[in-house]
């Protein structure tokens, strides 16, 4: 099982008390980044995986879920090599 699937990064420290959305990170909310990220996540060996608790960005989620196909190893590297410039939500790196 997945979760996170469309978590881009952890709130900047300037945003606190203005997030746009109700969750603990900032997710990703442009639709072909939700696409992106959810095929990258269900290209993996997992069962499921969970939306987030942002209810508005649901509907983006499940349109992209429907087109779903898997990304070959090569379009998994181009995202994971994207992906480097957001720092992990959780581990060492979080301060």
């Amino acid at each position: 099982m997945a979760i996170k699937s469309v978590a881009k990064r952890a709130w900047e420290v300037h945003q606190a008390g203005s997030h746009a959305y109700n969750t603990w990170y900032e997710p990703f909310d442009d639709a072909g980044e939700i696409e992106k990220s959810l095929r990258y996540t269900l290209s993996q060996d997992i069962t499921a995986a969970v939306l987030p608790g942002e209810l508005s960005l649901w509907p983006t989620i499940i349109d992209a879920a429907k087109r779903f196909k898997p990304l070959t190893a090569k379009e998994q590297q181009e995202v994971i090599s994207q992906a480097a410039q957001y720092q992990p939500l959780v581990g060492p790196q979080m301060d």
